[in-house]
This record gives C-alpha cells, sequence and structure tokens, in this order.
C-alpha cells in the first residue's frame, strides 16, 4: 500500500471542500509544505506551539487545522517572534501545515456548523450564513419545540461548560441558525430569516441587547469549542474513504483546549 503525498492530500481536502469558491481571510490548503509525504496527521483547531510541539513530540508528518498561519487583514508578517517561532518549528522538523477556513465552515456535511448542528440532533438542516457569495453555517429545527434553558443545559454538557445566552423570553424555540466561532453580527440573518435562536462561538458587549432587543435567542459557546468538530469529520472521511487505498501510520485529533 503507498503513501499519501502531500499534493494527493491536498487535492483531496480541496475537492472535497470546494476550497477555491470562497472568498476567505487567508490561503485555503498547503500554508508549510515541508515532508513530501503525509504518513502521520494531526488534526487540530489551530496552529499553536501547543498544538505544533505535540506534533514534534509524536512524530506527526502534517498537521490539518482550521485556522493556520497567514491572514491577509495581518498583512504582511516577519518571520520573527511567536510568529516565526510556528514556522521554523514546522519547517526545522520536516512537519507539514494545511489549513482550512471557511471551506471548513460552511461544509453541509464535515463543515463544523454541520456536524454541530448534528450533534444536538436537529432535523431539516439546510445552508446558512452569507458571506460573499458563500453560505458558511447552517439553519435547522428542533425535533421538538425546547425551552431554552433547556437547550442552554444540553449545551453545557455536549459543547462547552459556560454558554452565554442572551434570552428574551421563556417561549420554547423550535429552530436555530449556526456559524461557528466568531460570527457576532450573523444573528441578524438569524432574525431576518424567521429563526428563533442563533448559535455561534464570540459574542460582544452589545450584541448581548442587540439580541434581546430583537427577540431572537443568542447562544455564544466558545470560538474554538464550537470548531472542534470539522476537522475531527475530515479525520473520520480520510479513514472512511481513503485507508484502502494509502497508507497511514496515525491519524488523531489533538484539542490544544483553548477556553476561549
Amino acid at each position: 500500500m503507498k503513501k499519501i503525498t502531500l499534493e494527493n492530500l491536498e487535492n483531496i481536502f480541496n475537492d472535497l471542500l470546494h476550497a477555491n469558491s470562497f472568498k476567505d481571510y487567508g490561503p485555503n490548503g498547503v500554508q508549510v509544505a515541508s515532508s513530501p509525504f503525509c504518513s502521520s496527521i494531526l488534526f487540530a483547531v489551530s496552529s499553536d506551539q501547543t498544538t505544533i510541539d505535540y506534533a514534534i513530540k509524536h512524530n506527526f508528518d502534517t498537521i490539518v487545522v482550521h485556522h493556520g498561519l497567514f491572514w491577509t487583514y495581518q498583512g504582511a508578517k516577519p518571520i520573527k517572534g511567536f510568529h516565526g517561532e510556528r514556522i521554523k518549528k514546522l519547517i526545522r522538523n520536516n512537519i507539514n501545515l494545511i489549513a482550512y477556513h471557511l471551506p471548513l465552515d460552511g461544509h453541509d456535511k464535515v463543515g463544523n456548523a454541520a456536524t454541530l448542528a448534528k450533534k444536538l440532533n436537529l432535523t431539516n438542516i439546510e445552508p446558512f450564513g452569507e458571506y460573499k457569495g458563500s453560505l458558511v453555517g447552517v439553519k435547522g429545527e428542533f425535533e421538538k419545540p425546547i425551552k431554552p434553558l433547556q437547550f442552554k443545559g444540553q449545551l453545557e454538557k455536549s459543547v462547552r461548560p459556560i454558554i452565554f445566552h442572551a434570552s428574551p423570553s421563556t417561549d420554547k424555540i423550535k429552530n436555530i441558525g449556526i456559524v461557528t466561532g466568531g460570527a457576532n453580527e450573523y444573528w441578524k440573518q438569524a432574525k431576518e430569516e424567521g429563526l428563533d435562536a442563533f448559535l455561534t462561538g464570540e459574542i460582544s458587549e452589545y450584541n448581548y441587547f442587540e439580541a434581546i432587543e430583537n427577540n431572537i435567542h443568542y447562544f455564544a459557546c466558545g470560538h474554538h469549542a464550537t470548531e472542534k468538530y470539522g476537522v475531527q469529520a475530515l479525520k473520520s472521511h480520510l479513514i472512511k474513504n481513503y485507508s484502502k487505498s494509502f497508507k497511514f501510520h496515525q491519524l488523531k485529533f489533538f484539542d490544544s483546549k483553548n477556553p476561549v
């Protein structure tokens, strides 16, 4: 059985995620090419030093993340300080870095929002949350209308112990829009589409009262916590569809346990 090359792996992910169709904040695909093969792949949310150090310690040759190292809003950055140290560690230890941002948010099967919706047992899941011509989230319905505090308790058990909830009423909620990570303003799209609630990772001070005054429930469950499921779904996709074609030494998800 042959090893999978870096080019093979990138093509698989690009095709699956339709990576070139998104107008994103940074490059999707290979960000650091250090090894021609990808036999040991670590999946993680972010390319922080904790994740990179774990990959070094456990002999991974490739890291696949949602949050890469390069962002257009940061502009050109010198390779120094913590940013440079991350890049140097990857290159010195022959580790590839592959990142998918918006393509992994919005995919209808392995995306962050879609996998979270399935985890929450939502039904009639559809694309939601428009960003520059692409949909980066999902919306869905509860099997039965649910009390807001009951749903908050469900989130605290399954996603993260601390949930911020802007609650305009105690009326049961029938449906919800989800855009993971830092999607604070998408509650407005949820409201426009007649949804009862919105779930994302972060909440700003002003979002709290805006949501309440517009009669929509806003659940903030943590940026990292809401974006752990997409990369895990990518791992499962590789195992299910390519483990008979390529030889993998190890495939693992690493949680850096970012509390934010």
